[in-house]
């Protein structure tokens, strides 16, 4: 008896006895509708033949009295119907079960009859058989006689393959043997994933010639709001859909092609895959057969069934399709069809309650894509990207640096680019939009591109992204007025999203405060901006202004540095002590090398999760003294200091550059000076870095030209620390500053000028063992032109002139002393330019230290600290040491140290704030 309202199927234990079929025990307890109860003795897994149909069950075993009637002598659950996939017609008392019509009588116990088994009906169940499609294809029609074209052979090694699929053909009717054909198509194979050859025609040559049938198939964007709200999802696949299709008797002649073996002339009676038009076809006679039914999405052949409520209904939902499609007389693929889940894949994406995302073998094709080694490669990457545009937040912007290459280069930015993309795909996940809900647009728009973000708010009040929106400018457009732009980039975001929003609440957020206004206005005051708002306004959006420093998603929509917005689900929490937080942390981190919070998180969550897991593991991580001597980390900078020069040569920067190639002159270093008022420069050669030698060469270049400056700033080389230097600069009333130990940039100014002569020496060289002749040169090309900070000369700053050049001797006396006439008030321009330099490194220094947040931290005496290890010989070495502060130098921005295990002798070590890091 086949009984629906049992969950399980039951057999009396006397039968599986005699069978020597093992039972296994089981404590269960079952009940029945007349409210008795009766102890199942076990469970045994017994294979059933019902008609040609074998299947393996399990059942329930139970006492003979217990179950045993007249009628029946075992019972079928509705486990059964889960298990086959079996369908029941109560109007016509049938079971369908893998194509076979089962007789059941009785309708209110169901009894199982007789099976029936039709030999050319559509619901006959073999491997290969097809069914036939009550609706035909509408006429074929060719609109110039076939050209000839390029023939070809099938391999010998897959011929047999292929005959053997024009037997199926053949007895399935899906083709028919001819004298003559208006076309003989070439044949072509392509291996199945499980190994097998799947054959195809070429259709290529005809397609030109067969008239359209307009029919649009709907893209993935047009139907995914059918889905909203849906909690159970089945995928129905219709066996080689195409070839269920007959043509009608005129079009049976068109298609043809031989066989490879035996050379047989064929034609297709039925719809062949590949030809011009079949998609459309077969979109719309699936549209007819299941028209009315609302709760499914067709693409093609393939059907996704997806319903709110219980997983009963959806079943019977599934059964009344799967109904229909035989009544029509197609044959369905079970083995690829998919019974009621939470989660299904369709359309290459995977599909739950309310979300979408990228299924995993497209975002495993897209992050295993290797590195593009040509152009061709890279637009192949954007392609396979095009699919999922809608998941990348800031597309066209991101993709700048491949989409602007008109050459192949492989840089920096290129592999940024690549890698960013890579791990959108991977991070993606989307609401599906919910029709009876307001929407939500942000949009924003940067010097490059526009940008917008689609979104509704979840039953939490949280607001979810649907699809984003990019779109690079036309070059041309690029410098239009604010207005214009932020009024485009509305108007292009609303026709993006036009099929999901046109005629439902829309409210736009924009960080430009005049949109409102101009929305609201009747009368533009250009015509040009009049043409974007009134096609807004068709949209009747309602416009709020968000502060730009809050509009954090608009911004990031348009901008480079992108703002990830996390989506998450529900996870499923677990009661997590702190012994076994420590214990989950000592296993996943200390004793898997310490990897890095990202890495260890993926390996606990899919073990344990618990609230505030990420918030502990960074906190374990960052304690964690391994992790602490030898991660290396981003040195914090010291503020910007503001120390104004007054008058020439009241600072002189000095510092040395080397060693280059030995001239003939037997020079190896350059000296390098530069006065922080006017940056005047002078690259001297030098034999070596002694204090003898730079003191030589700074009373011969600088003193006795310029005269003692009031101090002198360098680095901490031995010639600049040296007793003998000191004296020199003391016995001149030289002030001597030194920059902070292993810190660069407190010394800026003449590395900045050694940055530009060194790129200046190497486009003007010749010869590489003559480089110091060239020194001069360009001291006197740097010292003649414009500087960037003071907008002057240093020559004309220095000399109260500029130097004529090679071409003013060209010129008549007039032109000369009119040339010279500019130069009669040097003070002026003196003091000019100081008060230019002071002011302009005043405003960007204050700036700098108000927008940077990684300032050195603060240290106290006795603490113990992390030191950057900057003497390590081995990369083995660790990155930081222990160390002890023991006193604080210099206002905080050095400290004397004492590193624990190193400093034996009681030498102590002067280290900057930003390579200490608190423990």
């Amino acid at each position: 008896m086949l009984d629906t309202g049992a969950e399980r199927s039951l057999i009396p234990y006397e039968v599986v006895e005699d069978l020597r079929i093992n039972i296994e025990p089981v404590s269960i307890t079952i009940s029945c509708a007349n409210k008795t109860k009766f102890k199942c003795l076990g469970e045994a897994t017994i294979r059933i033949k019902i008609g040609p149909l074998f299947h393996n069950m399990t059942f329930l075993t139970v006492k003979k009295d217990d179950l045993v009637n007249d009628n029946y002598s075992c019972i079928l659950g509705s486990d059964f119907l889960l298990q086959t996939k079996a369908i029941l017609d109560f109007e016509l008392k049938e079971l369908t079960l893998k194509g076979c019509r089962i007789k059941i009588n009785d309708n209110s116990n169901l009894y199982i009859s007789t099976i029936m088994i039709e030999d050319d009906g559509p619901y006959n169940y073999e491997e290969d058989k097809l069914g036939k499609c009550i609706h035909e294809s509408p006429v074929l029609h060719f609109k110039d006689d076939v050209p000839k074209f390029e023939r070809y052979d099938i391999p010998i090694s897959r011929q047999q393959a292929v005959h053997e699929t024009i037997k199926s053909w053949l007895k399935n009717d899906v083709i028919h043997e001819v004298k003559f054909a208006k076309s003989i198509l070439n044949l072509t194979t392509t291996p199945k994933p499980d190994g097998s050859i799947r054959t195809c025609v070429d259709s290529r040559p005809i397609n030109p010639l067969l008239e359209n049938f307009d029919y649009r198939v709907p893209n993935f964007k047009q139907v995914i709001h059918k889905l909203a709200n849906s909690e159970w999802f089945s995928t129905i696949d219709i066996k080689q859909f195409f070839l269920q299709i007959p043509l009608p008797v005129q079009s049976q002649d068109l298609i043809g092609f031989r066989d490879p073996l035996d050379g047989s002339l064929y034609a297709f009676k039925r719809m062949p895959f590949g030809i011009k038009s079949a998609t459309s076809i077969c979109q719309r006679i699936l549209d007819i057969i299941l028209k009315g039914e609302n709760n499914c999405i067709i693409y093609v052949d393939d059907i996704l069934v997806h319903s709110p409520g219980t997983k009963e209904e959806h079943l019977k939902l599934v059964e009344r399709i799967k109904q229909k499609l035989m009544k029509a007389g197609l044959v369905i693929n079970e083995k690829k069809s998919t019974p009621a889940s939470r989660e299904t894949r369709y359309l290459g994406h995977v599909i739950s309650n309310n979300q979408y995302k990228p299924c995993y073998s497209s975002i495993k094709a897209i992050m295993e894509f290797p590195k593009p080694k040509n152009m061709k490669a890279i637009k192949r990457f954007l392609g396979k990207l095009n699919f999922f545009r809608i998941f990348i937040k800031d597309a066209a912007l991101v993709e700048q640096p491949l989409t602007r290459l008109q050459t192949y280069k492989w840089e920096e930015p290129q592999q940024q680019a690549f890698e960013t993309l890579k791990q959108s795909i991977a991070n993606s996940v989307l609401q599906i939009p919910n029709m009876e809900k307001e929407f939500l647009l942000y949009t924003d728009v940067s010097g490059d591109s526009y940008g917008g973000m689609l979104a509704q708010k979840n039953s939490n009040n949280q607001i979810q992204p649907i699809a984003f929106y990019s779109k690079r400018k036309e070059s041309l457009k690029r410098s239009e007025p604010a207005c214009y732009t932020e009024l485009k980039s509305i108007l292009k975001n609303l026709r993006f999203f036009h099929h999901w929003i046109y005629g439902h609440k829309i409210i736009i957020y924009s960080d430009h405060k005049p949109l409102k206004q101009l929305l609201q206005s009747k009368q533009p005051k250009h015509d040009s901006m009049a043409r974007y708002i009134l096609a807004i306004n068709e949209y009747h959006p309602e416009i709020r202004y968000i502060e730009g420093k809050k509009n954090s998603v608009a911004d990031a929509l348009s901008r480079a540095n992108i703002c990830t917005l996390n989506i998450e689900g529900e996870e499923m929490e677990s009661n997590v002590d702190n012994d076994e937080k420590q214990e989950l942390f000592r296993t996943f981190h200390d004793e898997l090398g310490h990897a890095c919070p990202s890495r260890t998180l993926d390996l606990i969550r899919r073990r344990k999760r618990w609230k505030t897991l990420v918030k502990d593991l960074k906190l374990y991580i960052e304690n964690c003294i391994q992790c602490k001597l030898h991660n290396s980390t981003k040195s914090k900078l010291l503020p910007f200091q503001t120390k104004n020069s007054r008058y020439p040569f009241e600072t002189l920067g000095i510092d040395i550059c080397g060693p280059f190639e030995k001239t003939k002159n037997n020079n190896i270093f350059i000296l390098g000076t530069i006065d922080h008022l006017t940056r005047y420069v002078s690259f001297i050669p030098i034999v070596n870095q002694k204090s003898d030698t730079i003191i030589n060469k700074l009373e011969e270049n600088i003193l006795l030209k310029f005269g003692n400056p009031t101090n002198i700033k360098t680095d901490n080389a031995q010639g600049f620390s040296s007793v003998k230097f000191r004296n020199w600069c003391k016995g001149n009333n030289i002030n001597l500053i030194h920059s902070l130990p292993y810190i660069h940039e407190s010394n800026s100014h003449i590395e900045r000028a050694f940055k530009t002569m060194q790129l200046t020496l190497k486009k003007v060289i010749q010869q590489s063992d003559n480089w110091d002749n060239l020194l001069n040169k360009i001291s006197f090309m740097i010292n003649n032109t414009i500087n960037t900070t003071t907008g002057y000369c240093p020559n004309e700053l220095i000399l109260g002139f500029r130097p004529l050049t090679r071409y003013d001797m060209n010129l008549s006396d007039e032109e000369r002393i009119n040339l010279s006439l500019n130069d009669l008030l040097p003070h002026v321009k003196h003091e000019l330019a100081r008060e230019v330099a002071n002011a302009t490194r005043q405003l960007l220094n204050c700036k700098a230290n108000e927008t940077r947040n990684d300032h050195p931290e603060t240290f106290e005496i006795n603490e113990t600290v992390l030191v950057k290890n900057l003497t390590k010989k081995s990369k083995l070495d660790k990155e930081y040491l222990l160390g002890t502060i023991e006193k604080i130098v210099k206002d905080g921005k050095l400290y004397q140290v004492k590193i624990k295990g190193r400093d034996e002798r009681g030498r102590k070590r002067q280290v900057p704030s930003t390579n200490l890091k608190k423990l």
